[in-house]
Protein backbone atom coordinates (compact mmCIF):
# COMPACT_ATOMS: atom_id res chain seq x y z
CA UNK A 1 0.00 0.00 0.00
CA UNK A 2 1.64 3.58 -0.79
CA UNK A 3 0.31 6.05 2.08
CA UNK A 4 0.26 9.73 2.02
CA UNK A 5 2.83 11.31 5.20
CA UNK A 6 -0.47 11.53 7.01
CA UNK A 7 -1.15 7.76 6.88
CA UNK A 8 -4.20 7.94 4.52
CA UNK A 9 -4.33 5.06 2.07
CA UNK A 10 -3.88 6.54 -1.78
CA UNK A 11 -3.16 3.18 -3.45
CA UNK A 12 -2.57 -0.78 -2.79
CA UNK A 13 -1.50 -3.42 -5.13
CA UNK A 14 -1.23 -7.00 -4.25
CA UNK A 15 1.49 -8.95 -5.96
CA UNK A 16 0.83 -12.59 -6.81
CA UNK A 17 4.27 -14.94 -7.22
CA UNK A 18 4.48 -18.62 -8.80
CA UNK A 19 6.96 -21.10 -8.77
CA UNK A 20 7.03 -23.77 -10.89
CA UNK A 21 9.90 -26.41 -12.12
CA UNK A 22 8.53 -26.84 -15.49
CA UNK A 23 6.04 -24.77 -17.89
CA UNK A 24 2.48 -24.79 -16.31
CA UNK A 25 -0.90 -23.33 -17.11
CA UNK A 26 -2.09 -21.94 -13.89
CA UNK A 27 -5.29 -19.94 -12.57
CA UNK A 28 -5.51 -17.94 -9.56
CA UNK A 29 -8.75 -15.83 -7.98
CA UNK A 30 -9.13 -12.67 -6.72
CA UNK A 31 -10.79 -9.55 -6.95
CA UNK A 32 -9.25 -6.76 -8.47
CA UNK A 33 -10.15 -3.60 -10.62
CA UNK A 34 -6.90 -4.04 -12.80
CA UNK A 35 -4.43 -6.40 -12.97
CA UNK A 36 -0.92 -6.52 -15.41
CA UNK A 37 2.10 -9.29 -15.03
CA UNK A 38 4.79 -8.40 -13.87
CA UNK A 39 7.13 -10.43 -15.57
CA UNK A 40 7.10 -12.62 -18.97
CA UNK A 41 4.24 -14.67 -19.55
CA UNK A 42 3.16 -16.60 -22.95
CA UNK A 43 -0.27 -15.62 -22.27
CA UNK A 44 -2.30 -13.73 -19.08
CA UNK A 45 -5.84 -12.65 -18.74
CA UNK A 46 -7.95 -12.04 -16.07
CA UNK A 47 -11.95 -12.07 -16.38
CA UNK A 48 -14.33 -11.76 -13.48
CA UNK A 49 -11.78 -12.74 -11.02
CA UNK A 50 -9.60 -15.32 -12.46
CA UNK A 51 -6.42 -14.96 -13.42
CA UNK A 52 -5.22 -17.14 -16.29
CA UNK A 53 -1.66 -17.93 -17.67
CA UNK A 54 0.83 -19.90 -19.02
CA UNK A 55 4.35 -19.61 -17.10
CA UNK A 56 7.55 -20.94 -18.07
CA UNK A 57 10.03 -23.05 -15.75
CA UNK A 58 10.99 -20.27 -13.01
CA UNK A 59 8.74 -17.71 -11.19
CA UNK A 60 6.20 -15.58 -12.53
CA UNK A 61 4.47 -12.39 -10.99
CA UNK A 62 1.35 -10.89 -11.88
CA UNK A 63 -0.14 -7.20 -9.61
CA UNK A 64 -3.87 -6.88 -9.16
CA UNK A 65 -5.40 -3.71 -7.99
CA UNK A 66 -7.99 -4.46 -5.33
CA UNK A 67 -11.51 -3.46 -5.61
CA UNK A 68 -11.30 -1.63 -2.14
CA UNK A 69 -8.58 0.78 -0.37
CA UNK A 70 -8.81 -0.85 3.24
CA UNK A 71 -6.32 -2.13 5.10
CA UNK A 72 -6.35 -4.45 8.07
CA UNK A 73 -5.30 -1.58 10.11
CA UNK A 74 -5.87 2.44 10.34
CA UNK A 75 -2.70 4.29 10.64
CA UNK A 76 -2.25 7.69 11.80
CA UNK A 77 0.55 9.91 11.61
CA UNK A 78 1.14 13.28 12.37
CA UNK A 79 4.09 15.87 13.09
CA UNK A 80 5.43 18.80 15.00
CA UNK A 81 8.05 21.41 15.19
CA UNK A 82 9.17 22.61 18.35
CA UNK A 83 6.00 21.81 19.97
CA UNK A 84 3.37 23.21 17.17
CA UNK A 85 1.92 20.95 14.52
CA UNK A 86 2.94 21.04 11.85
CA UNK A 87 1.79 19.54 7.64
CA UNK A 88 4.22 17.53 6.67
CA UNK A 89 5.28 19.42 3.34
CA UNK A 90 6.31 22.33 5.69
CA UNK A 91 9.17 20.47 7.23
CA UNK A 92 11.07 20.19 4.25
CA UNK A 93 14.34 21.85 5.28
CA UNK A 94 12.92 22.70 8.72
CA UNK A 95 15.02 23.11 11.68
CA UNK A 96 14.40 22.84 15.52
CA UNK A 97 12.56 20.09 17.78
CA UNK A 98 10.70 18.04 15.36
CA UNK A 99 7.87 15.34 16.85
CA UNK A 100 6.84 12.46 14.83
CA UNK A 101 3.86 10.31 16.32
CA UNK A 102 1.88 7.57 14.46
CA UNK A 103 -0.75 5.43 16.07
CA UNK A 104 -2.04 2.17 14.76
CA UNK A 105 -5.19 0.28 15.10
CA UNK A 106 -6.74 -2.83 13.95
CA UNK A 107 -9.84 -2.41 12.18
CA UNK A 108 -12.91 -4.80 12.90
CA UNK A 109 -13.19 -6.03 8.90
CA UNK A 110 -9.22 -6.90 8.92
CA UNK A 111 -9.31 -8.73 12.08
CA UNK A 112 -8.72 -12.13 10.73
CA UNK A 113 -5.08 -10.65 9.32
CA UNK A 114 -4.47 -8.10 11.51
CA UNK A 115 -4.44 -10.92 14.35
CA UNK A 116 -2.37 -13.11 12.65
CA UNK A 117 0.41 -10.39 11.60
CA UNK A 118 2.81 -8.38 13.96
CA UNK A 119 3.76 -4.93 12.29
CA UNK A 120 6.88 -3.86 12.03
CA UNK A 121 7.14 0.34 11.65
CA UNK A 122 10.83 1.47 10.18
CA UNK A 123 11.71 5.18 10.11
CA UNK A 124 14.82 5.76 8.94
CA UNK A 125 16.70 9.60 10.08
CA UNK A 126 19.48 11.22 8.10
CA UNK A 127 21.97 11.21 11.04
CA UNK A 128 23.71 14.49 9.86
CA UNK A 129 20.11 16.05 10.07
CA UNK A 130 18.38 14.97 12.99
CA UNK A 131 20.68 14.81 16.58
CA UNK A 132 19.25 14.07 19.90
CA UNK A 133 16.71 11.60 18.82
CA UNK A 134 14.25 10.39 21.66
CA UNK A 135 12.07 7.28 20.79
CA UNK A 136 10.85 5.55 23.74
CA UNK A 137 10.07 2.16 23.16
CA UNK A 138 11.89 1.81 19.97
CA UNK A 139 14.87 0.37 19.01
CA UNK A 140 18.11 2.27 17.55
CA UNK A 141 20.29 1.31 15.08
CA UNK A 142 23.22 3.19 13.34
CA UNK A 143 24.90 2.17 10.05
CA UNK A 144 25.86 4.76 7.13
CA UNK A 145 25.66 7.87 8.43
CA UNK A 146 21.89 6.90 9.11
CA UNK A 147 19.52 6.22 12.33
CA UNK A 148 17.10 3.68 11.72
CA UNK A 149 14.32 3.55 14.31
CA UNK A 150 11.83 0.21 14.45
CA UNK A 151 9.48 -1.13 16.70
CA UNK A 152 7.50 -4.42 16.53
CA UNK A 153 3.62 -4.81 17.57
CA UNK A 154 2.52 -8.11 18.11
CA UNK A 155 -0.42 -9.41 16.77
CA UNK A 156 -4.15 -7.67 17.22
CA UNK A 157 -2.60 -5.19 19.20
CA UNK A 158 -2.67 -1.15 18.75
CA UNK A 159 -0.18 1.37 19.32
CA UNK A 160 0.96 5.02 19.54
CA UNK A 161 4.38 6.19 19.31
CA UNK A 162 6.48 9.00 18.93
CA UNK A 163 10.19 9.84 17.95
CA UNK A 164 11.58 13.28 18.43
CA UNK A 165 15.07 15.01 17.13
CA UNK A 166 17.02 18.18 17.15
CA UNK A 167 16.87 18.81 12.77
CA UNK A 168 18.05 21.18 11.03
CA UNK A 169 18.06 21.01 7.34
CA UNK A 170 15.09 18.63 7.59
CA UNK A 171 14.55 15.75 5.52
CA UNK A 172 13.75 11.98 5.72
CA UNK A 173 12.50 8.91 3.43
CA UNK A 174 9.02 7.40 3.83
CA UNK A 175 8.08 5.12 6.75
CA UNK A 176 7.52 1.44 6.43
CA UNK A 177 5.09 -0.56 8.03
CA UNK A 178 5.48 -4.19 7.02
CA UNK A 179 3.17 -6.77 8.57
CA UNK A 180 4.64 -10.04 8.95
CA UNK A 181 4.18 -13.38 10.45
CA UNK A 182 6.97 -14.13 13.31
CA UNK A 183 8.77 -16.84 13.42
CA UNK A 184 10.07 -17.05 16.55
CA UNK A 185 12.77 -20.25 18.06
CA UNK A 186 10.10 -22.29 20.30
CA UNK A 187 12.28 -24.20 21.88
CA UNK A 188 14.66 -21.15 22.82
CA UNK A 189 11.99 -19.90 24.58
CA UNK A 190 10.59 -22.85 26.49
CA UNK A 191 14.53 -23.51 27.92
CA UNK A 192 13.65 -20.04 29.12
CA UNK A 193 10.88 -20.36 30.40
CA UNK A 194 12.05 -23.68 32.20
CA UNK A 195 15.17 -22.28 33.77
CA UNK A 196 13.25 -19.61 35.34
CA UNK A 197 10.45 -22.18 37.29
CA UNK A 198 13.49 -24.25 37.96
CA UNK A 199 13.46 -24.80 41.69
Amino acid sequence: ALLSAGGEVRNIYVVNGFEAADQSDVSDYGAYSETQPLTQAESFSYQEGEAAFTMAPGRFFYQGTPEGKQLPWDIAITYTLDGKEAAPEALSGAEGRLGIAFSLKPTAEGAAISRSLAMTVTVTLDGKRALNIQADKGTLAYAGGNVTVSYVILPGQEAAYEITADVKGFAMAGMQFAAVRMGVDKAMYQNIAAKALEG
